[in-house]
């Protein structure tokens, strides 16, 4: 989804071994609010949670994403 708004990958590194680790770590390329509405850096602030407790899960998505689309 990332990808998709933003035409770029979330997380970039030299090798495979590198973006996994980026990936445990959160450590990916933020999305900059004055380029994007503040709904959707928050969204995907969210969806990049690594505690999965803490992350939406699909219906949460579609909830959140649905009022903006329409």
């Amino acid at each position: 989804m990332y990808e998709l708004l933003t035409f770029s990958h979330p997380f970039k590194a030299e090798n495979p071994l590198h973006i996994a680790k980026k990936i445990v770590d959160c450590d990916y390329e933020k999305l900059i609010p004055g380029e994007y509405s503040e709904e959707l850096v928050r969204f995907v602030e969210l969806c990049m949670t690594t505690d999965p407790k803490r992350r939406p899960n699909a219906n949460d998505c579609l909830t959140r994403v649905t009022p903006i689309l329409v």
